[in-house]
């Protein structure tokens, strides 16, 4: 019965973790990765907003992350009320890296997991 009771706890406690990558070398959008002039560092994000405790949508993650990375998507484009330029729209990028971020106020809040790296066009 002890051994049913940890695998429980060990189960349940990993399904509140959140996707995370760190120092991951090269990630590629496109079949092209020829080596060209970086665009500097650059920063996406996939955020979550909540009011009263209340989530408006569900729980960041790293697919919409990257994808808002990769077009360069500012806060209107990850809250989805505009569309990103996909023209402008990144190759690859490299030396990546995810974090946590947002805050917390009491009544409002907001949640986001932010990709960092070297973007190249």
């Amino acid at each position: 019965m002890k051994k049913m009771s940890i695998l429980i706890l060990v189960t349940l406690a990993g399904c509140a973790s959140y996707q995370h990558a760190q120092n991951v070398k090269l990630i590629s959008f496109s079949d092209n990765i020829t080596k060209n002039s970086s665009t500097g560092i650059i920063e996406g994000q996939d955020c979550t907003w909540q009011v009263l405790g209340y989530k408006l949508g569900g729980a960041p993650t790293i697919s919409k992350a990257f994808l808002n990375t990769q077009n360069q998507a500012g806060a209107l484009e990850s809250a989805g009320l505009s569309t990103a330029n996909s023209s402008n729209a990144l190759r690859y990028v490299n030396n990546v890296s995810t974090e946590k971020g947002g805050f917390d106020v009491g009544i409002f809040g907001k949640e986001c997991l932010i990709v960092k790296g070297e973007g190249h066009k």
